[in-house]
Formats: structure tokens, C-alpha cells, sequence
């Protein structure tokens, strides 16, 4: 890159437009920039560093105060720079946002920053980030490695000089990109953060199931175990090989404890045994006693079924009466259905006599009006007997004055049209006039559109670049939306990781808490079970004891002498008490347990999710950054937006000034088609009204009138003859057709006439057989009414029925008092015989000593409760320790897989990020840095050497001062008069300038070669030369000098005196009232 011509205008302390031809001061070689302090030297630098960037060169300097003081108040501040880069030539121009005096009125003007840049194409780019974005694809490089490359900013000498290892790791990431390896070392110490939360999960874990672990207080294990847990060295295969023992321990117990729990249980059994037979025959001698009184009773009531008998069989004889009866109306029922025949063809008569009654009235009155039909027929006949004579007359009048009236008609007709040619001869004649006229319109048209097309033309050409600004508006608005999503997605991701945390690490809590309860109830209800099981036994004791007879052996040691026998407790709990005690216990276990393992869960993901949301910091950053960056990516894409919208207004303006120039194309060939088609059809109009009036002439002369009105006058007498004759056609026509009606008429009354007296006959007739058929019906109605007994067969089978009812009462009442004795003749046997059952069950059954079986009863009862405490005590403390191994051999498992791989990502972690014990603490990004830093060095002290006689060299630390920090990147001069190395931070002012010199130049050197081969032809270089003497001057001179020999060319800003004397080709700045100006001197 190397600048051509730079143009600035009211920027830093340059009121007015101040330009820089850099062609002026060669193509290589140094050239100084001097002149007063703060006159604007290093000015120059910032304005071809903003010009580029949108940045000034320094860190200290913003955009938005780079408008001159000194500027008018309506000035703009702007910078335009030209430079070359590889043959090609750009021009890039930026404007800083500012405020400026209104040009109308008063008041201030806000100004948004704005930049272009002008491609060797021609084609141009627009809007800051556009600009910015574009210049780093062309060389390659962005801002902050310009600075370090190209341009050395005033206190960036030293920067890399003193630097720690720190530091010039920061620096070296931005230059030479080795942010990937920063990326694998922290992805390596997260996963060994991940796994080292993972192993306080697991001992946590283990801790909680040690807790519950139930072993004997006071024991060696017990003590062992609460020490391992204090002292946080509990291993689980330890607690896995304890608990494995226990469990052994008491499984051999609990197997003779089920021994004698076996015997016991047999003992309880005999003593039952011995209680129900006892109980057996107390219940068979009361069932004897229940028996018996059933049996009294049941013959008791044989006797009261015995009398009802009796009485039913006594009835039995009007039941033969009540049948007979019934056989007598049922013979009878078929006279009722011969009754109900008669009266139904007697109905049947009557509604035949008045329907012929009825269809007789009918036929009479059809007769009548037949015959007086037929006789006005007759007299109409006699009134028209000569209208067929009278229509034809009438027909022939009319004939003839419609032949009167065709003629005249036919010369109307032509008159007509002969005057219609008239008229369109005129028309003709208007038309041609009227075409002329259109003619000369459609050229006024056309001459109009084609000045619309010089203008449109002149305005495409205007906005030509418009389409090309959108579309990269377009893309620069796209990267920025997706810019935004991504930021937006990331802070939804913290947000979401956050509230994860904090949610987790609530319920780990609440889950901690949680065990810590259940905890303290399982020790509470293994106290209660303890006590109470304790009590129980101590008073099964003092029951046993009470059985012992002296003499007799002791049922649980055998010993013949009691000496010391227990005594029974007055308040010990019961069997049951106890039992209820252990349930709660092993319940309480098993809660305490599930809550222990959901604890550690809980912890551990808590854990997980408290480093997810570390990890999407570390990834993304911070909420507060993620809400600069999104307010940051917001507000440049609404400067974007608002430049799209401009060239997308731009952009329509073309395409509807295109469309707008097709158009008037088109509407100019269609005037001038118009204009070409008008005069055609005025020519053709005008010989049309010639033709048209010549015929018209010859129609008029070929009519016999002399006038329109005198052919009118003979056209409505020749149409009023024609109407006449009409009406007298159709006044005959009507009577000829009245004539023939009449006659029909006439004919169709005789006929009806002749039909109503048949029909009136035989109506006649069907009457007097409906007669006599109702008079036979009624005759046999009469004749069986009086025979029977029920006025219908309804009636008679309702007796009937009541008849029967009456017959089935008595059988039932018969049937009911013989079945209830039967009944109470087989219950008393069965009564019998079940006593005579139990009497012989009584006999067979054993007899017992009742205060003998209780004493029995006692002592069995007492051992198999003592037997079975301490029977659920052991296979509770084995099943509990039991799911306790269990979830112990589970974590062993996971803790050996976890050994494995703990193993192999911390040493990963520790050496990629410097952290090994005993050694430098170098990283492998620093590791990689020091190879780019070595080529560094080598390259610098090609310079320095030069620039010190050979004295001095750079060397790179091999040893760390301080194996407690990050090493690799610190930096040593070797003295080569004394053979030492000592601190670079030690060299004195001069010296230290040299080396910060040649260390600067070396970094420019690699950094251009690592930036993909990049050509930078220009370096600027701001103070630092006025701590060097005359000697030290002049081999730094000749070493930039030599630098400069290919095709570079490199400026230093300085003040001292020594310099304007070395250095011929200057750019001086001096300051004045007004704001400062400049000349070259080359």
C-alpha cells in the first residue's frame, strides 16, 4: 500500500482543505515530517488511518473529535485519500459524524459518518462498515495490525520491548491469528474443570451413602469409617470391601437367627393348634343347645301347616261349580262373533242407501243443464247462419289496400334512404376534417415523447450505480441481521445457561435439605426402634419367666434353676408397636437413600450447568458485552438500512425511469403509426362524401312525389285503408268461429243429455237393493240379541276370565298349604340329623386344661416375638447395607472409568495451558508464538546490530525469572562486549529506542509474510528519535535507509534538529491562529 495524494478538509487542527501529494517525496527512501509541537505531525498519519479504517491511528484518538476547532462553522469535516496497492489505484473518502451550523437559518446540523470508495473499475462502495470492510479485503490486514505493521504510533516503541509474556501473547494472537490455540487450551482446561466437578460429585455421592451405611457403634469398622469421612479419605472400593464383609457377618447371623425363629414358629403353631380344638368344642356344644331350639320350633309350625291344609282341601268343591259355568260361556262365544257379522252388514246396508240416495240427486241435476245447454246452442246457430259468406268479402277489401299500401311503403322507404346518404355524405366530409385535425395532434405527441426519452436517458445514466449499492447494502445488511441472531442467539443461550444454574443449584439445595431431614428421621426412627425392640424383649423376659416351674428346664438356656427370673414391664410396647417401629425404620432407609443419590444428583448438575454457563461466557462473553455488541451491531444496521433505503429509492427511480423511457418509446412510434393513419383515412373520408352525394341525388329523382310531406299524406291514407279492411276481417272471422262453436255445443248437450237419464236409471235401481240388503241385517241382529246373555264378545270373555281367576285362587291356595307342610316335615329331619351330627363331633374332639394351654399359650407367644425382633433387626441392617454395596459398586465402576480418563485430560490441560508442576509455565499458544517470535527476533536484530555496531542482540528467555507465571514470550539483551544477558527492560533511553525499533521493523517484517504475502510499501514511524545521539542517529537512519532501498518509502515524524539536517525530503507543519498549514520541501 502506498499513498498517492491525501486530502483533508477541517480535520485536527487543519481549518480549511489541506492536500498532500506523496508522489512529490519519491517512490522509496525516508522522508521527515516536522515542525512546532502539536502542530499536527502525527495529524497526517491519523487522517490516513481514519481514511482507511474509520480510526485514527492512535488508541487515544476518537473519530467524532476529529473535526477541527478552527473550521467554519458550516465547513464539514471529510478526508480523502488516494493510494496505490499492487498497480491499482483507489480513492477512499470519509466523513465524521459531527455537528455543524445550519446553511439554512440557525441552529446546529447533525451530520452521520458516511464513507465511499472508489474502485480501479469505477465502481463504488458506500457506507463506513462497507468501506472498512472492503479495505481489509483488499490488503489483507485489518486496523490494529496496520498499526502494528505500517504505522508505529507515538508510545507504541516500547510496548513490545517491555512487554511480559502476557502481553505479547495478546498482541501476538491479534497479528498472527492464533486464537485456535488459545481455543484448544481452554476447551482442554474446561474439560478438566468438567471432570474435576464430576470427582466432587462422586465423593459427595460416596459420602452420602457412607452415612447410611448401619454398622454396630463402638466397632473398629465404625470408628474407621467416621474417620475416613472427616478427614475426607473415604475411597469407595475400601467402602465397597467394609460393606461387603458386613453384609457376609450378617447373612451367617441372620441364618441361625431363621433357625430359631423356624422353632419358635413350630411351638406357636402346636399351642394354636391345641386353642382351636379347644375353641371347637365350645362352639359345638353351643351350635348342640341352637339346634335343638330350631328343631322345637319347627314342629311347632308342622302343626299350623298340617290345619291350613284342612281348610284348603274343603274348598275344593265349589271350584267344580265355578268350571262348569265357564264351559257354558265359552260354548256361547261363537254366537257373539255372529252377532257382531250382522250388525256390521246392517252398517254396511245404510252407508249404501245414502250413497245412492246422494249419486241420484247428482244425475238428476247433470240432465237438467244438459238440456239447457243443448237449447242456447241452438239459438246462437239460427243468429249466425251467413257469417262465412260475410268473412269472405272482408278478406278481399283487405287484399287489396294492403297492396295500396306496399307501394307506398316501398317510396318511403327510398326517400329514407336517399336522405341517409345525404347525411352520411356529411358525416364523410366531417370526418375527413376531423382526421386532419388528430393528425396534427399525434405529431405534437411525438415530438412531446421524444424529449421524454432525451430526459430519461440523461436520468438512467444518473442513477446507473444504484442497483450495485443495493445489492451491497443488501449483503452488509444481511451479515449484520445475521450478526445480530447469532448475538441474540448467544445471549439467549447465557440467559437460558443462567437461569439453568440458578435453578439447579436451587433444587440442589432443596434436594441436600431434603436428605438432611430424611436423615435426621432415619436416626430418630432407628433411636425409636432401638429403645422399643429393647423394651419388647426385656418384657418377653418377664413373661417367659413367669411360665418357669422350678425343676423343669428353662425353654431358652435349658437350666433347671431360676434364680434371678425376669420380671414384665407394665408400660413395654407391644409386638405389634415394634413391628410398626421396623416398617417405619426400613422405610425411612430406603427414602433416605433415593433422597442421597437425587442430593448428589442434583449437585452434580448444578455443577454441570454452573460450568455451561461458564462456558458460554468464556465463549461468548458476558451479558453486558453481548449487550454492547448487539446495541454496537444495531445501530450500524440501522445506518446500513437507512443507506439501503436510499439506493433502493435510487434503485426504483432507475427502473421507473427505464420503464418510463420504453414507454415514451413506444407511445412516439404510436403517434407517429397516429398520425400516418389519420392522414390516410382523411383522404379516403373525402372521396366517400363525393360518392355518398351522387347517389343520394339519383334516389330522389327516381320517387313520383314532389315532396316529402305529399308522400307522407298518401302513406297514412294507404295505412288507414289497410286497418280498416283488418277490423271488418276480424269482426267476420269472430262470428264464423262463434258459428262453429255453437254447433259443437250443440252436439255435445244431446250426448250428455242421453248419458244422465242412463245413469239416473241405474242409480235408481242400486237403491232398492241397498233397501232390502238393510232390512234382512237388521232382522238378525234382533234375532241373536235376545238369545245371549253379554251384550258383546267382550263382555262374555271378561266373565270368563274372573270365572277362572276365581278357580286358580282356590287351586293355589291348595297347592301353597300342601307345599309348606312338606317343607316343614324335611326341615325338621334335617334338624334331627344335624344334631345328631354335632353330638358325634363333640365326642371325637380332644379335651383340654384351659390354664394349662394358657400357660403354653404364653411362653410360645413371648420367644417367637423375641426371635422375631431380632430376626427383622438383622435382615434390615443386611438389606439396608445391602443397597447400600450396591450403589457403592456402582460408583466404584464409574470412579475407576473416571481415573482413566482424569488421568489423561489433566495432563492434556496442565501442559497445553502451562500448569505442570516443577516446570516453565508455557502454553502451547505461547509455545507456537515463539516460533513467529524467534523469526522476530532474527529479523530485528538484523537492524539492531546495524544500529549498535554490533553490540547489542535480542534473545528470547529460555529459563523463566519466575516459574509462578506465564513464560516464553519474555525477552533479553545480549551484551556482546561483556558476553551477558540481561533484562530488555534494562537498556537505557537510547538503547531502549533502537531495540524498540528493530523490534518494531522485525514485527513488520513477519507479520506482513504471515498475512498471507501481503505488500506494504509504506511505513510511518511517529518520535522517539530525539533519545538517540549523533552517532546513534545517523546508523538509524542508515538502517531504515537500507530498508527503504527496494521500492519502500518510510516517513518519520520528529522534531529534532539533527533529522531536518540528515533527511532532505520533509513535510513541515507549522502552527498559526487561524489552524495549521503545511509544505513539502523534496
Amino acid at each position: 500500500m502506498r499513498p498517492i495524494h491525501l486530502t483533508m478538509c477541517a480535520f485536527g487542527p487543519y481549518a480549511g482543505t489541506t492536500e498532500i501529494d506523496f508522489s512529490e517525496l519519491g517512490r522509496n527512501g525516508v522522508y521527515l515530517v516536522t515542525g512546532d509541537t502539536g502542530a499536527g505531525k502525527t495529524t497526517i498519519f491519523d487522517a490516513i488511518a481514519y481514511a482507511l479504517f474509520g480510526k485514527a491511528s492512535g488508541e487515544d484518538r476518537d473519530a467524532k473529535t476529529l473535526r477541527s476547532d478552527f473550521a467554519a462553522p458550516t465547513l464539514e469535516a471529510s478526508v480523502k485519500l488516494e493510494f496505490e496497492y499492487r498497480g491499482r489505484v483507489y480513492a477512499v473518502s470519509r466523513r465524521p459524524a459531527q455537528e455543524r451550523e445550519s446553511r439554512r437559518g440557525k441552529g446546529m446540523t447533525q451530520v452521520n459518518a458516511d464513507a465511499t470508495l472508489t474502485m480501479p473499475d469505477g465502481s463504488v462502495v458506500t457506507g463506513p462498515k462497507s468501506v472498512s470492510n472492503a479495505i481489509v479485503g483488499i490488503l489483507g490486514i485489518n486496523r490494529e495490525q496496520f498499526a502494528r505493521i505500517v504505522m508505529i504510533a507515538q508510545g507504541d516503541f516500547r510496548k513490545l520491548l517491555s512487554a511480559k509474556t502476557d502481553e505479547r501473547r495478546d498482541i501476538f494472537r491479534r497479528i498472527f491469528g492464533t486464537e485456535r490455540y488459545q481455543a484448544f487450551q481452554e476447551s482442554l482446561a474446561a474439560r478438566k474443570r468438567a471432570l474435576d466437578s464430576e470427582h466432587k460429585a462422586l465423593v459427595e455421592e460416596l459420602k452420602l451413602h457412607a452415612k447410611a451405611v448401619h454398622i454396630d457403634e463402638g466397632t473398629d469398622e465404625a470408628d474407621e469409617l467416621h474417620r475416613r469421612i472427616e478427614a475426607d479419605t473415604l475411597q469407595a472400593e475400601w467402602l465397597r470391601v467394609m460393606l461387603q464383609e458386613a453384609t457376609q457377618r450378617d447373612a451367617a447371623l441372620l441364618e441361625a437367627s431363621d433357625l430359631r425363629l423356624a422353632e419358635a414358629e413350630a411351638e406357636s403353631r402346636d399351642v394354636e393348634r391345641a386353642e382351636k380344638e379347644r375353641e371347637r368344642a365350645q362352639k359345638l356344644q353351643s351350635d348342640i343347645g341352637l339346634e335343638r331350639s330350631k328343631k322345637q320350633a319347627l314342629e311347632e309350625a308342622l302343626e299350623e301347616a298340617r290345619r291350613a291344609l284342612d281348610a284348603a282341601s274343603e274348598s275344593l268343591g265349589r271350584r267344580d261349580a265355578l268350571a262348569s259355568e265357564v264351559a257354558v260361556e265359552e260354548n256361547a262365544l261363537d254366537s257373539y262373533d255372529a252377532l257382531e257379522a250382522a250388525r256390521a252388514q246392517a252398517a254396511e246396508a245404510e252407508a249404501l242407501m245414502r250413497s245412492a240416495d246422494a249419486r241420484l240427486s247428482k244425475l238428476a241435476a247433470h240432465e237438467a243443464a244438459a238440456a239447457q245447454k243443448k237449447e242456447q246452442a241452438s239459438d246462437t246457430i239460427a243468429e249466425l247462419a251467413n257469417a262465412d259468406e260475410t268473412y269472405a268479402q272482408a278478406s278481399i277489401a283487405r287484399s287489396e289496400a294492403e297492396a295500396r299500401f306496399d307501394t307506398t311503403d316501398r317510396y318511403r322507404n327510398a326517400w329514407n334512404e336517399a336522405a341517409a346518404l345525404g347525411r352520411s355524405a356529411r358525416e364523410a366530409q366531417a370526418k375527413a376534417e376531423q382526421e386532419e385535425k388528430a393528425s396534427c395532434e399525434a405529431e405534437e405527441r411525438r415530438c412531446a415523447e421524444e424529449q421524454a426519452i432525451k430526459d430519461g436517458d440523461a436520468l438512467c445514466a444518473a442513477l446507473a450505480a444504484a442497483p450495485e449499492q443495493a445489492a451491497r447494502h443488501e449483503a452488509e445488511t444481511k451479515r449484520l441481521t445475521d450478526l445480530i441472531e447469532r448475538i441474540e442467539g448467544s445471549r439467549a443461550s447465557e440467559r437460558a445457561a443462567a437461569q439453568a444454574s440458578v435453578a439447579a443449584q436451587a433444587k440442589a439445595r432443596e434436594a441436600v435439605a431434603t436428605y438432611t431431614a430424611l436423615k435426621e428421621r432415619l436416626d430418630r426412627a432407628e433411636r425409636d426402634w432401638s429403645s422399643a425392640n429393647a423394651a419388647y424383649l426385656d418384657d418377653q423376659a418377664g413373661v417367659l419367666a413367669a411360665t418357669l416351674v422350678p425343676g423343669s428346664p428353662c425353654p431358652v438356656c435349658g437350666s433347671t434353676e431360676h434364680p434371678r427370673p425376669a420380671e414384665a414391664g407394665a408400660s413395654a410396647p407391644s409386638e405389634g408397636e415394634v413391628e410398626r417401629l421396623r416398617r417405619t425404620w426400613n422405610a425411612a432407609a430406603d427414602k433416605t437413600a433415593a433422597a442421597s443419590a437425587e442430593a448428589a444428583a442434583a449437585r452434580g448438575a448444578a455443577e454441570e450447568r454452573e460450568r455451561a454457563h461458564r462456558d458460554i461466557v468464556e465463549a461468548h462473553g458476558s451479558a453486558e458485552s453481548l449487550q454492547a455488541q448487539a446495541e454496537e451491531a444495531a445501530a450500524n444496521l440501522r445506518n446500513v438500512e437507512r443507506d439501503l433505503a436510499e439506493a433502493r429509492e435510487d434503485a426504483r427511480k432507475l427502473g421507473e425511469a427505464r420503464k418510463g423511457v420504453e414507454r415514451a418509446r413506444r407511445r412516439r412510434e404510436e403517434a407517429e403509426a397516429a398520425a400516418r393513419a389519420a392522414l390516410s383515412q382523411a383522404a379516403d373520408a373525402r372521396a366517400e362524401a363525393v360518392r355518398l352525394d351522387k347517389t343520394a341525388k339519383a334516389a330522389f329523382e327516381s320517387i313520383p312525389y314532389e315532396s316529402k310531406d305529399a308522400l307522407a299524406d298518401a302513406y297514412r291514407a294507404a295505412k288507414d285503408s289497410v286497418a280498416a279492411a283488418d277490423e271488418h276481417v276480424q269482426t267476420a272471422e269472430r262470428n264464423r268461429n262463434r258459428l262453429a262453436e255453437a254447433r259443437k255445443l250443440e252436439r255435445e248437450a244431446a250426448k250428455a243429455a242421453d248419458t244422465a237419464r242412463a245413469q239416473v236409471v241405474e242409480a235408481e235401481r242400486e237403491r232398492a237393493s241397498a233397501h232390502a240388503r238393510l232390512e234382512r241385517a237388521r232382522g238378525e241382529v234382533e234375532y241373536l240379541a235376545k238369545r245371549l246373555k253379554h251384550a258383546g264378545k267382550a263382555e262374555a270373555v271378561a266373565s270368563i276370565e274372573a270365572l277362572r281367576g276365581r278357580i286358580k285362587a282356590i287351586d293355589d291356595a291348595h297347592e301353597r298349604a300342601r307345599a309348606a307342610v312338606e317343607k316343614h316335615e324335611g326341615d325338621l329331619a334335617v334338624a334331627k340329623g344335624r344334631i345328631e351330627t354335632l353330638e358325634r363331633s363333640l365326642a371325637d374332639t380332644p379335651k383340654h386344661d384351659a390354664e394349662a394351654l394358657e400357660a403354653r399359650a404364653a411362653h410360645a407367644s413371648a420367644r417367637l416375638a423375641a426371635e422375631r425382633q431380632a430376626n427383622a433387626g438383622l435382615r434390615a441392617r443386611k438389606e439396608a447395607n445391602g443397597r447400600e454395596l450396591k450403589q457403592v459398586e456402582r460408583i466404584a465402576e464409574r470412579v475407576g472409568a473416571f481415573d482413566e480418563r482424569y488421568g489423561e485430560i489433566a495432563a492434556l490441560a496442565e501442559t497445553a495451558n502451562g500448569q505442570m508442576s516443577g516446570k516453565d509455565k508455557v502454553a502451547f499458544e505461547t509455545y507456537v508464538q515463539s516460533m513467529h517470535f524467534d523469526r522476530m527476533i532474527e529479523s530485528a536484530n538484523r537492524r539492531l546490530r546495524a544500529m549498535t555496531d554490533g553490540r547489542y542482540e535480542l534473545v528470547r528467555r529460555s529459563v523463566a525469572a519466575n516459574r509462578s507465571v506465564q513464560s516464553g514470550l519474555d525477552l533479553n539483551v545480549r551484551d556482546n562486549y561483556t558476553g551477558k544477558e540481561r533484562g530488555a527492560e534494562s537498556l537505557s533511553g537510547g538503547e531502549s529506542f533502537k531495540a524498540s525499533l528493530a523490534l518494531a521493523l522485525g514485527l513488520s517484517d513477519i507479520a506482513q509474510s504471515h498475512a498471507g504475502g501481503i505488500k506494504l510499501d509504506t511505513m510511518f514511524i511517529d518520535e522517539g528519535f530525539g533519545s538517540l545521539d549523533r552517532q546513534s542517529l545517523q546508523l538509524a537512519i542508515k538502517t531504515l535507509t537500507e530498508l527503504s532501498g527496494g521500492d519502500k518509502l518510510i516517513g518519520i515524524i520528529s522534531h529534532v534538529d539533527d533529522l531536518k539536517e540528515a533527511i532532505d525530503r520533509k513535510i513541515v507543519v507549522s502552527r498559526g491562529r487561524n489552524g495549521s498549514t503545511l509544505r513539502i520541501e523534496a
